[in-house]
């Protein structure tokens, strides 16, 4: 229980950071790594206009998309309507595709009759980056893509690295 989020059933913020963890310090792994942040565009909206019952089938849809889509990375729901997924794949443009792929999948469901939406921001990870700074710039990468009209994914801006 303390590794799974109960609505869902993805692992939680826990889970994902421990294993997020590991992966940044093994040394063995040949393959990038990028972060994707996920937020549900206008989740507020559909809490208070149809209530949490109706909030609550959305993560669950929502999950099971991160399910099918992620398979073989490391995702979970973060809490709130967010999701993150850590992805290990050859480059960019793999990236990019599952972000697009995320998009598109959870803009053609339907949800007790409504559409949704929802956002992402990614980043990749740099050699020496902490952590903190990886998810940083995932962030602001999803404040991008929400600000650009939502329903979307942004890339973030390089890491400068001061020494």
């Amino acid at each position: 229980m303390a590794y799974k989020d109960t609505l869902t059933g993805l692992p939680n913020r826990r889970a994902f950071m421990d294993r997020l963890g590991t992966t940044l310090t093994d040394a063995t792994s040949a393959a990038p790594l990028f972060f994707l942040m996920l937020d549900i565009d206008d989740f507020k909206k559909v809490n208070d206009g149809f209530g949490h019952d109706v909030g609550d089938q959305v993560l669950i849809a929502v999950a099971a998309i991160l399910r099918e889509h992620s398979h073989g990375h490391n995702y979970a729901r973060m809490g709130g309507e967010e999701f993150a997924v850590a992805a290990q794949v050859a480059d960019a443009a793999q990236a990019q595709a599952l972000a697009r792929t995320i998009v598109a999948a959870v803009n053609s469901a339907q949800v007790c009759g409504l559409s949704l939406s929802i956002s992402i921001g990614l980043a990749d990870h740099q050699p020496q980056e902490s952590l903190l700074s990886l998810m940083h710039r995932a962030d602001q990468a999803l404040y991008d893509a929400k600000s650009d009209g939502k329903n979307r994914y942004a890339m973030a801006r390089q890491v400068v690295m001061v020494v």
